[in-house]
């Protein structure tokens, strides 16, 4: 009977671990912000990373770069960063968790912090995105008509949505985080089970 719950966990953990992987990469391609300002300019980690790198598609007349519109609030853009690159650091360490059984548990444990945190990170810096434009666009009046005054973060929210890629990053997080509480219940269990056996 005992032999057949560690097998029985590691199976789950077999599940977790593409679930986890098919969360996160396609994350990569989705994404996780939209500016609605002179055109739909959705922004994914992938061309963030492009800009990051200098490596930017040809621009059109209307397309803008996130982090050009960003670099003004260093809050803002500190934080895109700091998400983007928590977010990349998940990649190779759960792939890494595929093959590296030893430290599965703690590449699961480091997989689900960097996930959790770049996702909360990036709502951090669209939520402040959002309020340093609202409060430049109140100032100068220059995208805000008289009839916006006094609901400018209204106009600013349809202006600058949230996608949907760090939501898959987060939920990524937390199953990776579910893998690891289920491998400490187990141990804890297999441990109590050799105490009375």
């Amino acid at each position: 009977m005992r032999n057949t719950i560690p097998t029985c966990f590691w199976s789950g953990i077999i599940i977790i671990l593409p679930v986890v992987i098919g969360l996160l990469l396609p994350s990569i391609a989705i994404p996780w912000i939209i500016v609605n300002l002179f055109g739909y300019h959705p922004f994914s980690p992938l061309s963030i990373l492009e800009e990051l790198f200098g490596k930017s598609p040809s621009l059109s007349q209307n397309q803008i770069l996130l982090l050009d519109i960003t670099s003004s609030y260093k809050d803002t853009y500190l934080s895109i960063i700091l998400s983007i690159i928590l977010y990349i650091m998940s990649i190779p360490m759960i792939i890494t968790s595929l093959v590296w059984k030893k430290q599965r548990s703690v590449l699961l444990l480091l997989v689900s912090a960097l996930a959790i945190s770049s996702g909360l990170i990036w709502l951090f810096a669209v939520e402040s995105f959002r309020s340093n434009f609202s409060h430049q666009a109140a100032s100068t009046g220059g995208l805000i008509g008289e009839e916006w005054k006094g609901k400018e973060s209204t106009l600013v929210n349809r202006i600058i949505g949230f996608g949907s890629g760090q939501y898959f990053v987060i939920i990524a997080g937390i199953v990776a985080l579910a893998g690891w509480l289920s491998e400490k219940i187990q141990l804890r269990r297999d441990l109590k089970s050799d105490l009375f056996s």
